[in-house]
């Protein structure tokens, strides 16, 4: 499921997007970008029966991205909203993530930011390679 994050990260980071983290990154805030960032985070992962096929071993997944848009208190909400329509949520589509909930926006006094979420889902199935 590490390398499905990854992608996830990679795929919204793009060529344009230096401000993308995971959520468990050792980044303090402050040295994050005054203007805007974005944070990843893996909120669930079901994993489904296990089935053979051929000389792989598949195995069924869902699982439940949270992507927030980290904005200044002194900037308009729509700075994070047109960042989230414009730029993430066409890039979390293209991986085949579903969008599920936009959440209302929400000021963190301690950050000093306006952070705007919405959560995806995703699902598939991850094969692994079976060594004989």
């Amino acid at each position: 499921m590490q390398v499905l994050f990854d992608e996830i990260l990679r795929r919204l980071r793009g060529s344009d997007q230096t401000e993308v983290y995971p959520s468990f990154d050792a980044v303090p805030v402050g040295k994050k970008s005054a203007a805007l960032f974005t944070v990843l985070t893996a909120e669930s992962v079901k994993l489904g029966t296990p089935f053979p096929e051929g000389a792989c071993v598949c195995c069924p997944f869902s699982a439940v991205f949270t992507v927030s848009v980290l904005v200044p208190m002194t900037s308009p909400l729509e700075t994070a909203e047109d960042h989230f329509y414009d730029r993430l949520l066409p890039r979390m589509r293209g991986i085949g993530c579903v969008l599920c909930e936009v959440r209302a926006a929400r000021v963190d006094v301690k950050l000093g930011r306006i952070i705007m979420d919405a959560r995806f889902t995703v699902s598939g199935i991850s094969m692994e390679v079976v060594s004989a």
